[in-house]
């Protein structure tokens, strides 16, 4: 039997949820088509179906929403008369209008905010009035749906107020010392059926008496207190275009300014560099106001990063440059540096973020998605690195039950009195409401209840630090969210790749081109804009099309611009060197630190001679081929982060042995590559090194090739279409899958190249009005094979149909493997369980003798179960973008099989050659430098070190050099530095100096040794 109390508190909450149930306005009218006159009073709309909300519909047809309401006397015994009426609910992703009694009195093009705030209904309840509500949706992009609506009276709301405080207050009572029998005695003469029968007045009065009773513990109440974090969440061009990303950052940052000279206790936390960049810019009044607030400690700046982006997708130096970016961008304007990194609606997060921050003077973590089921504790990266995260909502709204319940939570696991609460409507922006900020006035008078205080994050952590809070350790990465996001819109994550390659090459030839002198490019322009592409739903494919008509031509300007930047800064670098050879020169600039073979693709220019070799300067002749008018030749030896010169030289080339070598058969020094004439896959794959067969197809009779579900005959490179059940948020989310299709009929198999370089086999598909063009390509002397791949993906899809999508899957022949994929510095091991994860360059399964690695220049969502691994190519979502993958798409992804697991294969170094291609141009054959034909400026040893920058510094004309250890093992590392350095300082990734650093600088040699997993950064100071 409940105890007395416990019988009050659930009395309290019948007649709470009584009054809350009132609100609720679940039936509606609803139609769908276009309409006239249907937002008038007198409308006929008797036959339209009645519907309960919420509820979804086809976004391609309008679709009308009509209710009748009539004000009442009362409502559970409270008089409305007099009262502000308003409609309220959550928001409604589509272009929706509302009218009132035929007028039209809200209007939004993309987002619906019912929250911030409410649609008046009228500014004074009248007992009997009737009122008309029409909701119209437009049709077009978005995300169809409409929530559950609600009437809310104010003088209802107040009592509602008072009750569930009320209750809170009484709950909280109980976790007190001495609480439990003082409030027992207080309601000991007080039954439930009383609560239930009071009227409303009468029930007040009680409650404020009962208050009264319960004072003694108030001093014990106000020991814990609730860090209230206003914030505003602004998403860049999520559904709706740039113009009203900036409108809305004015909108917040003069509204909260606004509040705060109202409300003078007011506290606001604001992260994002770009939102306070665009205000700089274009409303430097607001801007003037902001600096006064944060000079004040009231505007609190959590803007350590440039935007909120995916970090499952962005390689770590990007991360690095958003940090770097964002803090200086702090520094510079504000004279503060955030403590935080805020990616509250970020899709994942890579275990290697606690080093990235606890390395850019970063403690703290605050995120929503994929918690380990703590709202705080120490989060772990694989070097030991540790941070505290924070693991709660956004979007929220100030209530008592929220607050009490995460105060008393916090005391329960933590052992703290301290607790904080982040609120404000946000997605759209909006931030703290003015009864967000009345409410907590109005919490923290109540007696039993915990001190309520507008605050700042840096206060929160700074005071439940010093309680020494009990936190548990989370050692992992913390994802799955969102696997459709991989792949959806795949234009933008070509972009990504590209743009963070070229402005990373831009930064090492740069640094070089300053070695010798030369000017260093400005780069920092670009890296902002990819930097801003690389939000989240921007990069994650979950924005309405104009937002990537946008981003798709900011990420054109940067590839255009920065590509013209290399090829000028090459230019200088050539200028440098001494051409003494005859013929055309060639410099093929290696980025990496360490010395590759690789091909090397470019136009041949006018003048070359009709018959010609490629010579090294020692005069050793190497293989040439022109394939779809651009010269290909397989460059040997290009030295470690240097160049090497090479000449197009009037001669006859020699025959050597042709790559392909008998129908649809690629061969070269490690592989032999039957490519099957039925169905276009591999037939077996043959590793002469190691005598191996890789892949070989079996049959198992278990039925046509078109139907088997996985690749049970063992078919290699095998196009698979899956087809996804309709379902919400497909831009989001992979749905169930119905069926899969295999692509194995009538291929179009065609030889497009045989030569001494490369051989390459086209397979063509049809599938319903796509194609899909795949160049398997093998070179000569490169240990893997590529598949160049072209999609012109012509699929469409809605809510009422199944939607394709494309994988490519592999099956090698392996024993029992793992599964292992890279993350930004580093890698993790995950269960090979089928389910759609990312990886940036490469994924990799091994048994103890053997593996093969999947690689890819971009894609990044894969799929491992057994010993069956996929790379999924196209999806076909169609909402918020009806289109987000229709058109051309042009990919490279590769297999590097070898012997041992991915750590001895050097598999993380084939990833960046894949992605970072040698750099070849033709010089002018005139050089008349003192520099040699072939150099390196840097050599990094042992193979497990990989250099992720060379870069100018921030604050000087220094370079950065940054370093990681990638296979997990502690190790002594060497760099040799072939140019004059002064002076090494080991750095943060702020690029400040760290305390206690060990490291030796002898005759260019810089030696340290690196923990496993450890990234470092050196300055080097050069003569």
């Amino acid at each position: 039997m409940l105890q007395k109390l416990d019988q009050i508190i659930n009395a309290l909450e019948k007649r709470l949820q009584s009054i809350v149930n009132c609100r609720v306005q679940k039936e509606w009218k609803f139609k769908l088509g276009e309409l006239k006159d249907a937002e008038k009073i007198d409308y006929n709309d008797k036959s339209w179906e009645m519907i309960n909300l919420p509820c979804r519909w086809d976004i391609k047809k309008e679709a009308w929403f009509r209710k009748k309401i009539t004000v009442p006397e009362s409502i559970e015994g409270i008089p409305v008369k007099g009262s502000k009426v308003e409609l309220f609910s959550s928001v409604m992703l589509v272009p929706t209008e509302v009218f009132v009694d035929g007028e039209r009195v809200f209007f939004a093009r993309h987002w619906a905010d019912f929250r911030k705030p409410g649609i008046l209904v009228s500014e004074s309840a009248s007992p009997g009035k009737k009122h008309t509500i029409v909701i119209h949706t437009f049709s077009g992009e978005g995300l169809p749906g409409i929530p559950v609506m609600q009437i809310c009276y104010s003088k209802v709301d107040d009592v509602e107020f008072e009750l569930s405080s009320f209750i809170e207050e009484l709950k909280f009572a109980r976790e007190l010392p001495g609480g439990e029998e003082l409030c027992k005695r207080v309601v000991a003469s007080i039954s439930p059926q009383i609560i239930l029968n009071l009227k409303p007045s009468e029930l007040l009065n009680l409650i404020s008496k009962i208050e009264k009773d319960l004072s003694p513990l108030e001093y014990l109440a106000k020991e814990y207190t609730v860090h209230l974090i206003g914030h505003s969440h602004i998403d860049m061009n999520w559904l709706w275009p740039w113009e009203e990303t900036v409108d809305i950052c004015r909108r917040d940052f003069d509204t909260i300014t606004n509040l705060m000279d109202e409300f003078p206790d007011l506290c606001f936390s604001q992260s994002q560099t770009v939102t306070y960049k665009v205000v700089e810019e274009k409303f430097p009044h607001i801007f003037k106001k902001i600096k006064e607030k944060v000079n004040k400690g009231k505007w609190e700046v959590t803007a350590s990063s440039w935007v909120e982006g995916d970090l499952n997708m962005a390689n770590g130096e990007a991360i690095v440059h958003q940090i770097l970016y964002g803090k200086k961008y702090a520094k510079d304007k504000f004279g503060v540096e955030p403590e935080i990194l805020w990616e509250p609606d970020t899709f994942g997060h890579p275990w290697s973020i606690p080093q990235i921050l606890k390395k850019s003077g970063i403690d703290h973590y605050y995120f929503m998605r994929c918690g380990k089921g703590s709202p705080m504790f120490w989060w772990e990266g694989p070097e030991g690195s540790r941070v505290i995260a924070f693991n709660s909502v956004y979007n929220a709204s100030i209530n008592p039950k929220q607050l009490a319940d995460v105060s008393k939570d916090f005391k329960k696991r933590f052992g703290v009195k301290k607790a904080m609460f982040v609120y404000g409507v946000g997605d759209h922006g909006g931030g703290p409401t003015r009864k967000d900020i009345e409410t907590a006035h109005k919490l923290d008078k109540k007696p039993v209840f915990p001190r309520v205080k507008f605050s700042t994050t840096k206060e929160f952590f700074e005071a439940v630090t010093r309680e020494s809070p009990n936190l548990p350790v989370v050692k992992d990465e913390l994802n799955f969210i969102w696997d459709g996001c991989y792949t959806t819109h795949g234009d933008i994550k070509e972009h990504n790749r590209k743009c963070e390659r070229l402005l990373l090459d831009a930064e090492v030839t740069g640094s070089i081109a300053k070695i010798l002198g030369e000017e260093y490019p400005d780069l920092g322009e670009y890296w902002e804009k990819a930097l801003f592409n690389q939000f989240h739903d921007i990069l994650d494919g979950s924005a309405i099309h104009e937002a990537y008509e946008y981003s798709n031509k900011l990420a054109e300007e940067v590839e255009n611009k920065v590509s013209k930047t290399i090829s000028d800064t090459l230019f200088k670098i050539a200028k440098n060197i001494g051409i003494k050879k005859s013929g055309l020169p060639v410099l093929v600039f290696n980025s990496l630190a360490w010395e590759r073979d690789d091909v090397v693709s470019l136009p041949l220019p006018e003048n070359a001679p009709s018959s010609f070799v490629i010579k090294d300067e020692e005069g050793n002749t190497y293989p040439a081929q022109i394939l779809e008018d651009k010269l290909l030749f397989v460059a040997k030896n290009v030295p470690s982060l240097g160049y090497r010169v090479f000449y197009l030289s009037e001669g006859e080339r020699k025959e050597n042995l042709a790559i392909l070598n008998a129908p649809f058969r690629l061969e070269n020094e490690f592989f032999i590559l039957k490519v099957d004439d039925k169905s276009g896959t591999i037939s077996y794959l043959y590793d002469k090194i190691n005598n191996k067969f890789v892949m070989k197809r079996q049959k198992d009779g278990t039925g046509s090739p078109e139907e088997v579900e996985c690749t049970s005959p063992f078919m290699n490179n095998l196009l698979q279409v899956l087809y996804e059940l309709p379902h919400p948020m497909s831009a989001w989310a992979i749905g169930p899958i119905s069926s899969i299709k295999n692509l194995v009929k009538d291929p179009e198999i065609d030889v497009l190249a045989s030569g001494p370089v490369a051989g390459k086999i086209r397979v063509r598909y049809k599938f319903n009005k796509s194609t899909i063009s795949q160049d398997i390509t093998l070179y000569k002397g490169i240990p893997r094979i590529d598949f160049v791949t072209r999609i012109d993906w012509q699929e469409i899809s809605d809510s009422s149909r199944e939607a394709p999508m494309l994988k490519a899957s592999f099956t090698p022949l392996l024993k029992k493997t793992k599964a292992t994929y890279e993350i930004p510095f580093g890698h993790i091991e995950r269960i090979a369980d089928g389910k759609e994860v990312p990886a940036l360059q490469w994924i990799d399964i091994s048994d103890d003798e053997y593996g093969v690695s999947l690689l890819s220049d971009t894609k990044y969502g894969f799929d491992v179960k057994g010993n069956t691994m996929r790379i999924t190519l196209v999806r076909t979502g169609y909402e918020p973008d009806p289109m987000p993958d229709v058109g051309e798409h042009k990919f490279t992804y590769s297999i590097y099989p070898h012997k041992g697991d991915w750590k001895k294969a050097d598999t993380v170094r084939k990833g960046y050659e894949l992605n970072r291609p040698l750099i070849a141009l033709f010089i002018k054959p005139k050089g008349e430098g003192n520099l040699p034909s072939s150099k390196s400026f840097v050599k990094i040893n042992p193979p497990g070190i990989i250099m992720s920058c060379l870069k100018r510094s921030e604050d000087a004309d220094d370079l950065i050099i940054r370093v990681y250890e990638s296979k997990g093992e502690k190790m002594r590392a060497d760099i040799e530095l072939d140019f004059s350095v002064r002076e090494v300082v080991e750095t943060d990734l702020l690029e400040r100096p760290v305390e206690n650093s060990k490291f030796s600088l002898e005759n260019g040699k810089l030696s340290f040794s690196i923990n496993p997993y450890e990234i470092k950064t050196f300055r080097l100071k050069i003569k």
